[in-house]
Parts: C-alpha cells; sequence; structure tokens
C-alpha cells in the first residue's frame, strides 16, 4: 500500500528512488511484480535479443478499446502483417508527400501567430499537431472535418489519462471512456468511415492514407492503424515539440542559430518538407529535446515465459520496466546529462543510438513513426524561429507531469515576438 500511495501521488520520483538502488531492482506495486531495468546493454537485451520473450501487456490492453488492433496493441501474427504495411506507409511510400503536407500545415498555422499573442504551449502546439496529423495522415485539412473533431480528440484522452495510472495497480482493467468520450470516439469512427468511402471512388493518392487503403486486410485495418498513428503523432509529438519551444526558449543562443539555418534554408521562400535534412542543427535539438524531455518516458513488456536477461532470472508475468527519463540522464552515458547541448549530436562521435538513447524504443517495436515525428518538430521549429521568438512568460512554477507521456504542468505560457 505505501509504495501504491508513493506512485500515485510523484510516478517519476517512484521510479527515480527505486533507480538509486542499482541498475536491476525488483518492486511490488498492487498485485503487479516490477523490474526496473537501467543498465543499457540490459534494456537491449529485454527489447531487442530477447523481445520473443516479452509482450506489450497491459499498457496495450488498457489502449486497445481506443486503438482497436493497431499497431501499438496488436500482438503475434497480427502485428506481424500489420508492421511492414504501417512501416511503408509513414516512413517510405508515402514519406515525399507526407513531409510537403506536414510543411504546409505548419506553415499555416504559424502563419496566424503574431506579436504580443499569449498561449498555453500545450495547447497551441497540439492544435498544430493536430491539424498537420489531419493533413498528412487523413490527407484532410479543416473544411472537410468536422468541426468538433478536434474537441472529440481532447474529450477522449482526457478520459484515457484520467486513468492510466491505474491500470499499473488495477488487477483488472479499468474502463477507459465513459460515455462522452465514447460520443467522441464514435465521432472519430465516422469521420474516418467517411474519409475512406470518399477515397474509394477518387483517383489513388500516394499518402498514407491511400498507402494503408490499398494494402490493410480491411476498412477495420484502416481505422485502427489510423486512430494509432493519429494518437502518437499528435499526442506523444505535440509534447516532445513543447518541451523542445521551451528548451529553445531558455537558450538564447541556440535560438539564434536555429533562425539562422532556418532563414538560410528558406530564405523568404515556402517551408518545403524536402528540406528536412539541411536543417541539420535543428536536427540536433530535435534529438537534445528528446533526449532530456523523451515523451514516452517509461515502457513496460510483461514476460510471457522465464527467461534470463543476463544475470537475472525473470518470472512469468513479471513486468519489465525502463524508463529512457533515467537512462538519458544518466551521467554514466552522457557528460553533462541533465544540460541542454543539441551540439554533442554533431560531433565526430555523436552518443551512440542504442540501449541508452531510445526515444522511440528499440527492437522489433521501435516506433514506426520516428521519422515523422522528429521531421514535424524540426519543421515546426524551423517555421516558428524564421519568423517568431517564443519567450517563457516569467513567474510560471513548470512542473514535470509524469503519466502516459511526460506534459508541463500545469500549463506552459509563452508570448510570441517577431524574431
Amino acid at each position: 500500500m505505501l509504495a501504491a500511495a508513493a506512485f500515485l501521488r510523484d510516478r517519476r520520483a517512484f521510479f527515480e528512488r527505486a533507480a538509486s538502488r542499482g541498475d536491476v531492482v525488483p518492486l511490488r506495486l498492487g498485485h503487479r511484480r516490477l523490474l526496473l531495468v537501467n543498465d543499457p546493454d540490459l534494456v537491449r537485451e529485454v527489447f531487442v535479443t530477447r523481445a520473443a520473450s516479452f509482450s506489450r501487456g497491459f499498457p496495450a490492453r488498457f489502449l486497445r478499446p481506443v486503438l482497436g488492433d493497431g499497431l501499438l496493441t496488436a500482438e503475434g501474427p497480427s502485428w506481424a502483417r500489420q508492421r511492414p504495411i504501417t512501416r511503408s506507409a509513414v516512413d517510405t511510400a508515402a514519406l515525399p508527400a507526407t513531409l510537403e503536407q506536414m510543411a504546409a500545415a505548419i506553415a499555416r498555422r504559424c502563419g496566424t501567430w503574431h506579436a504580443g499573442q499569449f498561449f498555453d504551449a500545450r495547447h497551441e502546439l497540439g492544435a498544430l499537431t493536430y491539424e498537420v496529423g489531419c493533413a498528412a495522415l487523413l490527407g484532410a485539412d479543416g473544411p472537410e472535418l468536422p468541426a468538433d473533431l478536434a474537441a472529440a480528440w481532447r474529450g477522449v484522452w482526457r478520459g484515457v489519462f484520467g486513468v492510466a495510472d491505474l491500470t499499473w495497480l488495477a488487477a483488472g482493467l479499468p474502463a477507459v471512456l465513459e460515455t462522452d468520450g465514447r460520443r467522441a470516439l464514435r465521432l472519430i469512427d465516422r469521420t474516418i468511415a467517411r474519409l475512406v468511402r470518399e477515397r474509394r471512388g477518387a483517383a489513388p493518392r500516394r499518402d498514407v492514407l491511400g498507402h494503408l487503403m490499398e494494402h490493410a486486410a480491411s476498412d477495420g485495418e484502416v481505422r485502427d492503424q489510423l486512430v494509432t498513428l493519429l494518437f502518437t503523432s499528435q499526442d506523444t509529438t505535440s509534447v516532445g515539440l513543447t518541451w523542445a519551444c521551451a528548451l529553445v526558449a531558455r537558450d538564447e543562443a541556440v535560438a539564434d542559430r536555429v533562425c539562422a539555418e532556418a532563414r538560410a534554408v528558406f530564405g523568404d521562400g515556402p517551408l518545403t518538407g524536402g528540406a528536412v535534412s539541411r536543417l541539420t542543427f535543428t536536427g540536433a535539438v530535435v534529438l537534445e529535446a528528446l533526449r532530456l524531455y523523451p515523451p514516452v518516458w517509461l515502457e513496460s513488456r510483461d514476460a510471457i515465459e522465464t527467461c534470463e536477461v543476463g544475470p537475472h532470472r525473470v518470472e512469468r508475468g513479471v513486468t519489465v520496466v525502463v524508463s529512457p527519463w533515467l537512462v538519458q540522464r544518466d551521467p554514466r552515458h552522457y557528460d553533462r546529462p541533465h544540460d541542454f547541448v543539441p551540439d554533442r549530436w554533431l560531433r565526430a562521435d555523436p552518443p551512440a543510438m542504442g540501449g541508452a538513447y531510445f526515444p522511440f524504443g528499440l527492437g522489433p517495436r521501435y516506433c514506426v513513426g520516428d521519422r515523422y515525428a522528429r521531421a514535424l518538430m524540426t519543421l515546426a521549429l524551423a517555421a516558428i524561429a524564421r519568423r517568431h521568438r517564443l519567450r517563457i512568460v516569467p513567474g510560471q512554477r513548470i512542473e514535470v507531469d509524469a503519466r502516459i507521456t511526460l506534459r508541463p504542468a500545469p500549463a506552459l505560457w509563452m508570448r510570441v515576438e517577431d524574431a
């Protein structure tokens, strides 16, 4: 009971205290047996070498009423068949078109900002990533979508976040959505079904929706993958972008360099997705922001068989927990681990991607949207810096709220200035 109370009071502090006891720490949380793993080699063993001995477990079951059998929640043959289809849709076949849709949506949203404007960055950048997701993943913009669709998304995720902590403690899974949330989810489902029907009677398009419609087994599968992609692209990417903007706002030298690079690449011309690879320093800013504030700060795997991880025996049913937040701030793996140092990624010997850096996971379950997310964050930072300078409104107490994602709380108020 004491462990459960400490967890509910401050989830991040609970695991930070546990990590101070070693690299492999057994824990009991309610009925659940946990094993916290902080050693990068052992993290790789769980996620890569011995991936077949673990399942996504209770977080996937908890999200299934919302996401269906999408890539985040599917297991076994269903997951194995869907993964290459979704990976290709997001990362290969549709990527050129996706980048241009992304750039146009970012430019539209940032074009509405003006000097002297105040906003809560969590909400404004959440709206930006939502509009990008609709354009890049659904191939649709505002006029094609119900006016209350954005509110429906927020309602669904309020329901999810409201009971997420209880999944760690309850023997069964709590109800994810109440009546309002279920009503919002039906609106989302109807909207996706309509977009798919309209596409069936039109010329094929080489974008994410078009690729999924061509290769998925059914319209239901298309729906599940789109809802999954919209969830991961909107929530996790907006959180990552919010922290990145906060870090840049606190470092004038970094803000100047991002602005200079954006103007050198785009000048006064349009924002173009194909130029994202030329935003080298801005890309390093994104990597460093994801190191310090990984949106998915905690990942878990349930052992489906008794196995060995390094010298440690992991019994069937134990939940192995790993935290990018902990590992990516460990002084054994990074110099100046708590400092914002984008240039570390531009050195001749940058930090290795792997067990000590995994904001998008590792192994077979590595996030298929990693390039999408990094491109969105990079283009958005460049678009903002080229025209504007964001300032954190002084006097705020900004906490790190660690739930499913790592959010600033209670708000992150910023003021827009001309660059």
